[in-house]
């Protein structure tokens, strides 16, 4: 029996009811992520507080930082880099774990989807999001395609006009900033259009247990047979989204909110699209 539309939308909401541990994973990884951003604003009050507080006691702290960067440039510089490292390390930890257990809750969906048993679903929670490393690859292909994609106006700007671009060249009307702001907007539309067709990668990945360009191909196939269908699940859930951020954006407002934007969104939010992309995929696709 062919399904509609809204039946992707409805469905999801039933089956993770149903089986609320396919929010495990994403839990884990609030908890865990919790404790190391504790850890990490620990290390950085005593990279930063401990030593620019202590030694500026008294004194106004942005002229001393200032101050300092002018009369010990080596060290501020090595301070700042070491920092730097610090805060990019964590940032790394923090969406590697974030793929592991985000691939642990497509693995849990695909099991709900094919009505497997639900058996030993904690430890499944990590040798599920063993294959993160697929989600990883592509995700580092998307954004090398991405950056190369819109270095392709620039280079037509460049072609054209003979001359590099300057920073001034963005403050001063000019016909190349003309030109360049309209390829832009025509590259972006175009961009929007042409990701949808590899949007549900991870997702194909994991269902069908595929490689990363085997599951590309797959996505683009059967993304072209289902297209409008697509673009309508991907419009919903950004809307949804949109709804889900307005407690992000009362945060400002009232703080306490910004907690309740976390947990829906990592314990209800990617549970339930997970779950509605894995449907569409059995429904709709082939292999």
């Amino acid at each position: 029996m062919r399904k509609n539309f809204f039946y992707f939308l409805k469905k999801p909401f039933d089956l993770y009811f149903k089986n609320l541990y396919v929010s495990l994973p994403m839990l884990i990884f609030l908890i865990i992520s919790t404790f190391l951003s504790i850890i990490f604003f620990a290390i950085l009050f005593f990279l930063f507080f401990s030593f620019i507080v202590r030694e500026s006691f008294g004194k106004d702290l942005n002229e001393y930082i200032y101050a300092f960067a002018l009369q010990n440039p080596s060290k501020f510089l090595s301070w700042s880099l070491s920092l730097l490292l610090f805060i990019f390390i964590f940032f790394i930890v923090f969406v590697l774990l974030f793929l592991f257990f985000f691939t642990s809750t497509l693995g849990f969906s695909r099991d709900i989807i094919n009505k497997e048993k639900k058996e030993e679903v904690f430890k499944k929670s990590f040798s599920y999001g063993l294959k993160f490393w697929k989600i990883l690859l592509f995700s580092i292909i998307f954004i090398i395609l991405s950056a190369i994609y819109f270095l392709i106006p620039f280079l037509i700007i460049f072609i054209i006009f003979k001359v590099p671009f300057s920073i001034s060249s963005f403050f001063f009307p000019s016909p190349a900033l003309g030109i360049f702001i309209l390829l832009f907007f025509v590259f972006l539309i175009v961009y929007l259009f042409l990701a949808v067709f590899i949007s549900f990668t991870p997702f194909s990945i994991i269902y069908y247990n595929q490689g990363v360009f085997e599951g590309i191909i797959t996505t683009v196939k059967n993304t072209k047979k289902n297209f409008w269908e697509t673009l309508g699940l991907l419009f919903c859930f950004f809307v949804f989204y949109l709804i889900l951020n307005f407690f992000n954006f009362l945060s400002f407002v009232f703080p306490p909110l910004y907690f309740l934007f976390i947990i829906i969104y990592n314990l209800f939010y990617i549970p339930y699209v997970s779950l509605s992309i894995m449907l569409f995929i059995k429904e709709k696709w082939k292999k």
